[in-house]
């Protein structure tokens, strides 16, 4: 039976974090209080797999990419003997919310544990700290890191390609004149112009 004991079943209540019990028939059998709070999904919305697939992932393209890739995960765990690698999906709640989650599960005896954690904030994080990396903060424009990454890529795909390309460097004379008599904002607006 893949529902353990009365102990497992209150730590299996009490984890913060979301968790849902699957056959391997892919029956749900159990998700937790955390499970219905994130997603807003419980078990009268979710019998089996089928109905998770429908309702977590809307776009059908990008639905049949999930379920290749959880069961790619799946077999590859019992294959191996080990737990279902983590994976970041966006999974579409309740209310309408999407959310990227990482999903990784353990195999038990005639099914699996799916956990569940929320990377929404972190990645939000990491592509703000990107975006910070490769543009001004003042002028919202490219910098010169991104410049070189871009330009360096240009030169890759033009030597791959075997193909010709042009990269011009504008020189903007008496540049820092001008930020010193009239300010770095006229300099901003100026570089912002051009």
């Amino acid at each position: 039976n893949i529902i353990p004991n009365d102990s497992f079943l209150e730590l299996f209540i009490a984890v913060p974090m979301p968790l849902c019990l699957v056959s391997d028939t892919g029956d749900f059998l159990k998700v937790n209080k955390r499970f219905i709070d994130v997603f807003g999904y419980d078990m009268h919305d979710l019998q089996t797999l089928d109905d998770w697939w429908l309702l977590a992932y809307p776009d059908p393209t990008y639905r049949q990419w999930v379920i290749a890739t959880w069961d790619i995960a799946v077999q590859a765990a019992e294959i191996e003997g080990r737990d279902i690698t983590a994976q970041e999906y966006l999974v579409s709640c309740k209310n309408g919310t999407v959310l990227e989650m990482e999903i990784s599960g353990a195999k038990l005896m005639n099914g699996y544990l799916a956990t569940f954690i929320d990377v929404t904030k972190r990645n939000t994080a990491q592509r703000e700290l990107n975006r910070i990396a490769m543009m001004d903060n003042l002028t919202k424009l490219p910098n010169r890191m991104y410049i070189e990454s871009l330009r360096d890529r240009f030169l890759a795909k033009l030597k791959r390609d075997q193909g010709f390309g042009a990269y011009m460097v504008i020189d903007l004379d008496h540049f820092k004149q001008l930020n010193d008599t009239h300010g770095h904002c006229a300099g901003d607006l100026l570089l912002f112009e051009v």
